[in-house]
């Protein structure tokens, strides 16, 4: 935009592949450097040796694809001089790194430092809200139209009117003084709350498309969709993706959450201040009565010096008074209430103590009729079956 170029463009694409070339190169040639001083390559280089130098060529090759007279020449003949020493100082030193490259959106960083955009992504909206966590509103205005304005030629107060409309109507369309050619080169990802233009969803992948042979990992990059894009129109996203030749791709339709960090318009505080929310609140599913109670047990796991401790959740019937019904009328605890053989995987073989006790009810918001109840007892492990002490002995252990 700054350029004066529109993102939908050939020669917006042909400028972003060109700059991501030369940043491609310039990190291998400096791999091949380190390479050099360190003595050796990334291990396995020369195992890899063949299909490494190859893709190497296949990034340098990538450069032809790049339109001649859409680009400054210097820096297209730069770039090829610089993939020329990039690849014969790789076939005799090879390259310390395997992967150089990845296309990350830094969002944060690239606020930080006053960028409208972030990676190759297009800006959301020239003038767009954000919601705070805290509470409040903050208003966003692009502050590369200046630049734009200037490099398609307008006066300064031609500039000023523009940007005077832009900030009073939330768009640049039909503001005063600007040319209808010049509309594209201001066409952002989504539509303005007054206005009409955005950018098509395949604009996203076509950029994306044409930095991608200059990178080795892939690109994170939200490829943004209006608000009534179907399921087709998805498919044929990812689908063209695939044909492209992206390595990831993700998409976004907006108004798609019921919440979202950055909008085209102000929120509806009106709605706000009468009691009313303005977007329609989720309902909650109402949590059915189950009859059992849940209580989580804590099992350490002791065998020599090692310990593993694991948590784990189990549903154990009431015995009507409030108390955990685990035992039967021989002291024994329940098979089925303590799944025995999961307990002896995690033993195994060795002749290990599982201690087990409860939590206290109230740590877990239950009332129950002994809201203090604990248990607690030593297993030993392995036997032909599984032995406790005697309810009293258990008390008493308890008590102390």
């Amino acid at each position: 935009m700054s350029l004066g170029l529109p993102y939908d463009s050939d020669a917006g694409r042909a400028y972003a592949a060109l700059i991501t070339a030369l940043m491609h190169g310039e990190a291998y040639r400096q791999s091949t450097i380190i390479a050099r001083e360190c003595g050796s390559p990334f291990p396995a280089f020369e195992l890899n040796r063949a299909p490494m130098l190859e893709v190497m060529r296949m990034h340098a090759d990538a450069l032809d694809q790049i339109p001649a007279d859409l680009v400054p020449h210097d820096l297209l003949h730069e770039a090829r001089d610089l993939y020329a020493e990039m690849l014969e100082l790789g076939e005799q030193y090879g390259y310390r790194n395997a992967q150089v490259t990845v296309l990350a959106p830094t969002g944060t960083i690239s606020f930080l430092m006053d960028c409208d955009t972030t990676g190759i992504e297009p800006d959301i909206a020239l003038v767009k809200y954000k919601t705070l966590v805290g509470g409040g509103l903050l208003k966003i205005v692009n502050t590369t139209v200046p630049l734009a304005l200037q490099q398609l030629g307008y006066s300064s107060e031609a500039i000023e009117a523009i940007l005077r409309y832009i900030d009073e109507n939330d768009t640049i369309e039909g503001a005063p003084h600007l040319k209808q050619e010049h509309l594209p080169v201001f066409d952002c990802a989504f539509r303005p709350a007054n206005g009409v233009r955005s950018l098509a969803p395949m604009a996203h992948v076509k950029m994306m498309a044409a930095v991608q042979p200059f990178l080795s990992g892939a690109i994170s990059k939200t490829v943004n969709l209006p608000q009534d894009a179907t399921p087709e129109d998805i498919e044929q996203i990812y689908l063209q993706a695939w044909k492209l030749g992206l390595k990831a791709i993700a998409i976004y339709r907006d108004g798609s959450k019921r919440t979202q960090p950055l909008s085209t318009k102000k929120p509806d505080t009106h709605a706000e201040a009468a009691g009313q929310p303005s977007t329609p609140t989720l309902a909650r599913r109402t949590p059915k009565h189950h009859p059992q109670v849940q209580r989580r047990r804590t099992r350490r796991l002791h065998h020599r010096r090692h310990v593993r401790r694991r948590h784990a959740r189990r549903d154990f019937p009431d015995d009507g008074e409030g108390r955990l019904g685990h035992f039967g009328a021989d002291g024994r605890l329940r098979d089925r209430h303590l799944a025995r053989p999961a307990v002896r995987r995690a033993v195994g073989e060795t002749g290990g103590e599982v201690l087990l006790h409860t939590l206290p009810a109230q740590w877990l918001h239950e009332q129950p009729a002994d809201s203090d109840c604990h248990l607690y007892r030593r297993l030993h492990l392995p036997l032909a079956r599984l032995k406790v002490p005697s309810a009293t002995a258990a008390a008493d252990r308890t008590a102390a």
